[in-house]
């Protein structure tokens, strides 16, 4: 004897089927559309990366050959003047900062490659920072502003001497760009242990809010001035 057939039964299990293949299909279509812009934001990634990394490159060579035609200029002035020794000045600094530019962004595209290659070496750090100090201190000198290098003396550290000074000084030049006149910046080397040292920029900028200190190690973050 057969059972009579519960039609509202048959239409929930149609229906729920129905909803599982269109769901599936659903789920498969989403999936094949993400696998494509993944696979598209990495061959834009990769584009990026070339493009950076040409664009350093040329911009290297173009800017060394900009200095040494500079330099050539220098020499062909033997005894220049005051307005001279001020203009040669400026343009020297500005090539300095573009030098640092274009160093900068060699050094991103080689860590988008994941090649940044670190040359550690034992080095005493007070000489080193002492250096670089001299630089910025003629730089500040421009908007008044009192730079002071104080250090517990001879410390000696193992790391890359090249990127630790390249830190410290864009720290520095980030100081006095956001400084105003007549304001000061001071550079603290301390001896922390016979293994490590620390090195304390000060200045009295606007500075950051508070809350806002923790996303300056983020990668993307950008201008806070």
């Amino acid at each position: 004897m057969m059972k009579p057939v519960d039609f509202d039964y048959l239409k929930r299990t149609i229906k729920m089927a129905l909803e599982k293949f269109y769901l599936e299909q659903s789920n498969r279509q989403l999936l094949a559309e993400l696998k494509k812009t993944n696979a598209d934001l990495s061959n834009l990634n990769t584009m990026k990366s070339k493009f950076f990394s040409i664009v350093s490159h040329d911009l290297s060579n173009s800017l060394m050959a900009l200095n040494m035609s500079f330099q050539m200029l220098q020499r062909t002035i033997k005894q220049p003047d005051a307005d001279q020794i001020k203009k040669m000045g400026y343009m020297e600094q500005s090539l300095g900062q573009i030098f640092v530019l274009v160093k900068d962004l060699v050094d991103w595209a080689a860590i988008e490659k994941g090649k940044l290659r670190l040359e550690k070496q034992e080095f005493e750090l007070t000489a080193m920072l002492k250096s670089a100090f001299e630089v910025f201190k003629e730089k500040a000198k421009l908007k008044n502003i009192l730079m002071t290098f104080e250090s517990e003396g001879e410390i000696m550290v193992f790391g890359d001497p090249k990127r630790i000074r390249q830190v410290i000084s864009n720290i520095v030049e980030n100081g006095i760009r956001h400084t105003k006149e007549e304001g000061k910046i001071s550079i603290l080397v301390v001896k922390n242990d016979d293994k490590n040292a620390k090195v304390i920029v000060k200045d009295t900028g606007d500075g950051i809010e508070p809350e806002l200190t923790k996303e300056c190690t983020k990668s993307r973050w950008e201008n806070l001035g």
